[in-house]
């Protein structure tokens, strides 16, 4: 049985009941996270063993499919990752000190002040909005078990994913207590990328480098290696592909941000941008850690601190490049033979491409190496020898396995 959705798009009534019983799975497992009694930890543990495998299925089962090719190769791999490192997380994580983090909102007096401005014509409210930055916050206790707060608290655990205020009920301003530490610098919130003059710049290269790709995809049939191309073409492609995927999110957040918040539809600590002009970035750890879109970093860094050294600084960004190249290679599932439980070793396949793998695996190398023995001056240097060329690896795996690109 199908449900039309629309003219080209077919939904297996199984793919919508194994997608409610994932969602429901972490539902209920969130729900439980501020709880340490052994009950809570026993239940999610029960739970990681009860949905760990229909995740497993929803990434690799290609009868879970609607009908559009590129949407079934990243859509069914991507949520299935982020349900993968919601699932550990909740089992898994919630056994080290610490662990459930703390809402925390605007102090009384200061949500007084937010709703008093919020009545104010947008004129009359400086064009950063910076007045519709809380100043001071405190620390909320664990909502009640059974109540709709706790409710709210298991959907803004799985969903507050990097600094800021939610987006359900913008207004409450909840947050978690992990992003204090961002919020000391609240000229980093409700500001895009760049000015309309950098977000038409990033529109040049991005449609540059479509078009740059789209040449050479048409030339000879489609990319499918590297190998029949020359070393330049091989560096504009590595970049290209750079570009399609940080260079597109500033000209959104240029029309958008200005919006928003001219209409109070969302408050200024609701907005952060997603990438920082990594070209300009003076580091390998500059490039990923303050440049780079956040939307993983918090999952890869909770589940990092379960790997040895873990718990330490560089310990912990290390497991997470690793993690990091795993993530991606699982992005590759539905490109890779379907396992098997005949063959328990096929299912190894599904987390590690070479590739991919060893791109990100040797950033979180030459991170170690750059804050080791490499000098202010020469560290720009050493981020763009890092990157290109295990760049290239990753690019061209792509390319071999005919995942997105096609």
């Amino acid at each position: 049985m199908e449900l039309d959705v629309f003219s080209n798009l077919h939904i297996h009534t199984h793919t919508l009941i194994t997608f409610a019983e994932v969602m429901l799975g972490i539902f209920l497992g969130a729900l439980t996270i501020p709880s340490k009694s052994v009950v809570a930890h026993a239940f999610r543990l029960a739970l990681l063993a009860v949905t760990f495998p229909k995740i497993i299925d929803l990434a690799t089962n290609k009868t879970h499919s609607i009908g559009i090719w590129l949407f079934d190769q990243t859509f069914f791999t991507m949520f299935s990752w982020h349900a993968i490192s919601h699932i550990l997380d909740i089992a898994l994580v919630s056994f080290l000190p610490s662990s459930a983090p703390f809402w925390i909102r605007p102090t009384p007096k200061e949500l007084e002040r937010m709703d008093h401005l919020r009545q104010k014509p947008s004129k009359d409210i400086i064009p950063s909005q910076d007045q519709l930055f809380p100043k001071e916050w405190e620390v909320v206790p664990h909502p009640p078990p059974f109540s709709l707060d706790r409710a709210l608290y298991a959907i803004d655990f799985l969903t507050l994913l990097r600094p800021g205020t939610s987006w359900l009920f913008p207004w409450q301003f909840r947050a978690f207590d992990w992003s204090l530490p961002a919020f000391k610098s609240p000229h980093r919130f409700g500001k895009p990328e760049g000015s309309y003059k950098v977000a038409v710049f990033h529109c040049f290269l991005f449609l540059s480098a479509l078009l740059y790709f789209n040449l050479l995809n048409g030339a000879d049939g489609p990319i499918m290696s590297f190998s029949p191309f020359n070393l330049l073409n091989q560096f504009l492609l590595t970049f290209s592909a750079g570009c399609m995927v940080c260079l597109i999110s500033g000209p959104v957040e240029a029309l958008s941000f200005g919006f928003l918040l001219r209409q109070k539809i969302l408050p200024t600590s609701a907005l952060l941008n997603n990438f920082n002009q990594p070209y300009l970035s003076l580091s390998i750890e500059d490039f990923w850690g303050r440049r780079w879109h956040h939307f993983v970093r918090r999952k890869l860094t909770r589940l990092g601190s379960l790997l040895p050294y873990g718990s330490t600084k560089s310990g912990n960004a290390f497991w997470a490049y690793v993690l990091s190249g795993i993530m991606h290679s699982f992005f590759m599932a539905r490109v890779k033979p379907e396992p098997t439980l005949s063959q328990p070793l096929s299912y190894l396949s599904l987390w590690y491409d070479s590739g991919t793998f060893w791109f990100f695996s040797l950033q979180g190398v030459g991170m170690l190496v750059e804050r080791a023995f490499i000098p202010g001056p020469w560290k720009r240097l050493w981020l763009w020898l890092s990157i290109i060329p295990s760049g290239h690896w990753y690019i061209d795996s792509i390319l071999q396995k005919d995942w997105i690109l096609r």
